[in-house]
């Protein structure tokens, strides 16, 4: 999933299909030049992604045939201007276990820079796999409990009930990555199913937090209190690690579910939320971003 702008995905229990939602932004003060940067600006959600010419046609996602599903902002032009995005929400049934890459970035340059609306990333229970690479914006993910082990793998459900025996068949773990691009800082909480759902569906955890420069003052955190880890690696420096509900033997030490998060930067970032109340009414509020944490039940829609 790409775009220039916030993208919201949400593990949908009364979801039977794919439902795609878009809110086109731009920063055009005329209206017809609104409506027409507008017009340019359409979903693209098909099984393979647009070549950019003309006569795209794709064949629309979950197809007969089909395995994957390609969701973007299409703009209509050789190059998307600066100022014009699109706000993507997308629902999903809560039993999809699909692998999830999301990739967006901050509606800046061509000096817009007066006007900073970063491209924030949220995923609302979380049942398989996730990518997400951004530049300054914030993200929240919450896991749910029915999260894989070994996500596509078919024998998934044999390895938890064996113990994770190495020998079970499958042999990569899911894997949650959160990083922004080079010189980008963004806040990213994690939060993971509590103890008493680790218990009831046996997964565990590799927790790694990089916040690049541990002397630039932001933190790295991992709940290891709520969430019960066995063991935390260098808490002050600039990758802080757990292991959280590991079950023991046969399992390999090492081979739970990767939770890692990366922020490129600490800094302050200037940031809009509301357009209504900043736009043309001077400097935009800042904040410290920077801030990775791993939680359970801190995270509320």
């Amino acid at each position: 999933m790409i775009g220039r702008g916030d993208i919201e995905v949400r593990f949908d229990p009364a979801q039977s299909g794919i439902r795609i939602e878009m809110q086109r932004f731009t920063i055009a003060d005329d209206p017809a030049t609104a409506m027409a940067a507008f017009e340019r600006m359409q979903v693209w959600a098909n099984a393979s992604p647009p070549t950019g010419t003309a006569d795209d046609e794709g064949l629309p996602c979950f197809m007969a045939g089909t395995s994957t599903c390609h969701v973007r902002v299409h703009h209509e032009s050789v190059v998307q201007p600066w100022r014009d995005g699109a706000n993507l929400r997308v629902t999903l049934p809560a039993a999809w276990q699909g692998e999830l890459e999301l990739v967006t970035s901050d509606n800046l340059g061509e000096g817009v820079e007066y006007y900073p609306d970063r491209s924030d990333v949220a995923v609302w229970g979380l049942a398989g796999a996730l990518s997400v690479e951004l530049d300054s914006g914030n993200v929240a993910i919450a896991v749910a409990s029915s999260l894989t082990h070994f996500e596509g793998c078919p024998l998934a459900d044999t390895c938890e009930l064996g113990g994770f025996d190495p020998a079970c068949g499958c042999t990569q773990p899911t894997a949650i990555r959160v990083a922004n691009a080079a010189g980008h800082a963004s806040n990213v909480v994690i939060d993971l199913p509590p103890t008493s759902s680790l218990t009831a569906s046996p997964h565990w955890y590799e927790v790694r937090l990089d916040r690049g420069d541990p002397e630039a003052g932001c933190t790295a955190s991992i709940d290891c209190d709520d969430l019960g880890c066995i063991e935390a690696v260098d808490p002050d420096g600039a990758e802080v690690s757990a292991t959280i509900g590991y079950p023991g033997a046969p399992a390999l030490v090492g081979a739970g579910i990767l939770v890692n998060a990366f922020s490129a930067a600490c800094s302050d970032v200037e940031y809009v939320d509301d357009p209504a109340q900043h736009y043309g009414r001077g400097a935009a509020p800042s904040e410290q971003r920077g801030n990775l944490r791993v939680c359970t039940g801190c995270l509320a829609e």
